[in-house]
């Protein structure tokens, strides 16, 4: 054979095997009128991820493009869809499998240009991941994240004193009070794989899972009730809580817990010296805006998520003000008001603004410290 055809077929073949290690995959897909008025699912890009649209999520036919930008392994994989003809009217859905590795946790993020990522809104259903997107075009992947465990031994005089312990992607912080503890003590935290849990069927995961373990000597308990905050990945206004698991009853129960939006992170409190801890979310509106109306003259509120006789913190975002109300009417109506999270009588309003601005952004907490 000729040198020069053998040169040709080498740059050919070395040309195709670079293509093949850095292939994308990808699909068109036109979706019409009538799957347009249903609801869809759609398997895409060599049969990984899932695309679902609601009843209306798109407000006209149209063809969506998916593309995956490396098919070799699940964890990592970067893919981008693109809606070419139709605006996005309702929230959609992408179902992208879990790594079956325990080892890692997986994040998944979500950009607009492929450069700048965040963490994506998503939940866990079974052995897939299931992101929330709202825009026509953007990129999403899901990042590994190792578990990394800490195991530090603290001797008497530093337990004593207190002493704060974090995990390194500062997710998880444990604070020993002062005089919690007389002892020396071991102080155990390692993430736990998901696919090991069972989760509430209304509750998202939002965090990572946790296991802390204190061995103190001589089986001491604390003295005082521990602080333990835990970051969370989403920035969606729902409830947030920190849950137990009963590794027993293989039940998820809640944790009395306070909500730092501002930091991203909830707290709880514990005197017990072994516990699996993670962040979920509900469907119960925390954060929005609040009016007054007059009915009772006192610190009450009208909520339509919580029952009559609830006490509620609610906190003015923009000066810091609280004031604590008990519900004892129903309202506002979120089919005429969607970002009202609550109403307040007018006593306990100005409390906290001037009744003549109508409407202030707030915080609403059931469990509060």
């Amino acid at each position: 054979m000729p040198r020069t055809v053998i040169l040709f077929v080498s740059i050919i073949l070395f040309i195709f095997i670079v293509n093949a290690h850095n292939a994308q995959a990808s699909v068109l897909t036109y979706v019409d009128e009538i799957q347009r008025e249903q609801d869809q699912e759609f398997i895409l890009v060599d049969e990984n991820i899932t695309w679902q649209i609601l009843a209306g999520s798109l407000s006209t036919a149209t063809r969506v493009s998916f593309w995956s930008e490396s098919i070799s392994d699940i964890v990592g994989r970067q893919y981008r869809w693109q809606i070419l003809d139709a605006e996005v009217n309702k929230i959609m859905k992408l179902k992208i499998p879990r790594p079956r590795n325990e080892q890692i946790s997986v994040v998944p993020q979500i950009s607009a240009n492929g450069i700048d990522w965040q963490v994506a809104e998503y939940t866990n259903v079974g052995e897939y991941v299931e992101l929330y997107i709202t825009e026509k075009n953007g990129y999403v992947k899901v990042a590994e994240l190792p578990l990394v465990a800490v195991d530090i031994n603290l001797d008497a005089p530093t337990v004593q004193k207190g002493y704060p312990v974090a995990t390194s992607d500062t997710y998880f912080n444990f604070y020993i009070l002062p005089h919690a503890f007389t002892q020396s003590a071991r102080i155990q935290i390692k993430p736990l794989s998901a696919t090991q849990f069972t989760f509430p069927a209304d509750k998202k995961l939002i965090s990572p899972i946790y296991y802390f373990y204190i061995d103190a000597a001589t089986n001491e308990f604390p003295k005082l009730d521990l602080p333990i905050d835990i970051k969370y990945f989403t920035d969606a206004h729902n409830t947030k809580d920190i849950y137990y698991w009963d590794n027993v009853a293989k039940i998820w129960y809640p944790s009395p817990s306070l909500t730092r939006v501002n930091e991203g992170v909830v707290r709880t409190q514990t005197h017990q010296r072994e516990m699996i801890l993670a962040v979920f979310e509900s469907d119960i509106m925390e954060q929005g805006s609040a009016s007054w109306y007059r009915y009772k003259n006192g610190d009450f509120a009208a909520s339509p998520d919580y029952e009559k006789g609830t006490k509620l913190k609610v906190t003015n975002i923009v000066n810091g003000k609280s004031v604590i109300v008990t519900v004892n009417d129903y309202g506002p109506d979120r089919s005429i008001h969607p970002e009202r999270v609550i109403d307040l009588d007018r006593v306990a309003f100005q409390k906290i603004a001037s009744p003549s601005l109508g409407v202030v952004d707030v915080i609403v907490e059931e469990n509060y410290y």
